[in-house]
Parts: structure tokens; sequence; C-alpha cells
């Protein structure tokens, strides 16, 4: 799946929307919003009757656990199409393998992480 976001224009060059935002290439793990909030219930961090609030508390405790600083925004194949991801690369500068190794144990997934393009 493919998809690109404009630049914002000025009023004389709005007839000109060839301009597009340059997209990042992440390497990480996508967190589907049922990913998140099974997380979150497993680890008594809220639930659905306040699923922003489970997230966001779901997404501080990995950040910081796993030693990351930000969540992407991603498009991906599955199912919803835009998740939030953690990033374990930006481009082409990878983590080194203690960093995958640990975010790996915070999700509890055995997999590699995949790339996605930032949006």
């Amino acid at each position: 799946m493919d998809a690109t976001l404009l630049l914002p224009h000025s009023k004389s060059s709005r007839c000109h929307s060839n301009h597009k935002r340059p997209r990042t290439q992440l390497y990480g793990y996508v967190l589907t919003d049922e990913w998140l909030m099974d997380y979150a219930t497993k680890y008594q961090l809220g639930g659905p009757h306040n699923q922003n609030d489970a997230v966001a508390k779901v997404l501080r405790k990995i950040i910081c656990t796993a030693g990351l600083s930000k969540v992407f925004t991603v498009i991906w194949d599955g199912n919803p199409p835009v998740c939030q991801a953690l990033a374990l690369a930006v481009e082409v500068r990878v983590a080194p393998k203690d960093c995958i190794d640990r975010v790996k144990e915070v999700l509890e997934h055995a997999d590699d992480p995949s790339w996605y393009m930032a949006i």
C-alpha cells in the first residue's frame, strides 16, 4: 500500500500539487489497536472503557522499558492499514542487536522487525 502526503502550499502555489513530503523508512514493529488493548489489559494499564488513556500508558511503558524515544505512524499491509510502530531504525541506521533484543522482550515478540514507511 502506498500513500503520500502533500506539503502545505502558499496560495500562489496551490495549483502545483506535485510536491510530496519525503517518507521515512522505519525498521520496527507495528502495534495495532487490538495488540495495544490486549497488552493494556494483560498488564492492567487500562481497558476499552478508556482506550486513549490505555494506549498512552502502554506506549509510555514500552518506550521507557525498551529505551526508545518515540512511536511513529505507519502504513502497512495489515488491518487497520494505519498503525503505530516502534522504530528500531530510521532510514539506514539500525539499532544495535541488544536494543532489538530488548524490544522483542518487551513486546513479547520472537520475530524480527520489518521495514515500514512512516506517514
